[in-house]
């Protein structure tokens, strides 16, 4: 499968930001929370020239990456610090990857792409939602900007196919 492409992600420097990444299973037209095996374990890295943020689910510590299986959802969070995002670059400088390994020694790159950082907020709608909806086979990624009524939904697809991930909590 090859990894979902997303370079919509702009971080306001010393802003604290929440990410949280919503995964979905699609069968028979339907989606579904994804079922994290056991085992498994997740590993968020945005990294840039002379920095890195890597969170994982394996993780302890306020920096991990949190897995939330509960009510029906199943969500990978991890809230960046004013500190983190001030280290970042200016401009489309930094990157992001988000990876499953199921098993020892197995590695999946679920999401990629670059992060802008920026110094003054821009107007209009930021990206709320990113949800990866998974199926080995094919990425579909949807992309969720809402507007004042918080009404407007876009949908982004990949040529991979069904995964989609929520970004901003």
């Amino acid at each position: 499968m090859r990894p979902t492409r997303y370079d919509g992600l702009a971080l306001e420097a010393g802003d604290t930001v929440d990410l949280a990444f919503r995964l979905w299973s699609r069968a028979d037209g339907q989606r579904f929370p994804y079922v994290v095996g056991a085992g498994e374990r997740f590993v968020l890295t945005l990294r840039w020239q002379g920095g890195a943020i890597v969170a994982a689910t394996s993780d302890s510590g306020a920096g991990r990456l949190v897995l939330d299986q509960a009510a029906g959802r199943t969500v990978l969070r991890r809230r960046l610090a004013a500190s983190e995002t001030a280290a970042m670059p200016i401009g489309r400088l930094a990157t992001l990857t988000l990876v499953r390994v199921p098993a020892a020694g197995e590695r999946r790159t679920w999401l990629t792409g670059t992060v802008k950082g920026r110094t003054t907020p821009e107007a209009g709608p930021g990206d709320t939602a990113l949800d990866l909806v998974i199926d080995d086979t094919s990425l579909t990624v949807d992309l969720a900007v809402d507007d004042a009524a918080q009404a407007t939904t876009l949908a982004l697809a990949s040529e991979a196919a069904f995964v989609s991930a929520l970004l901003f909590g």
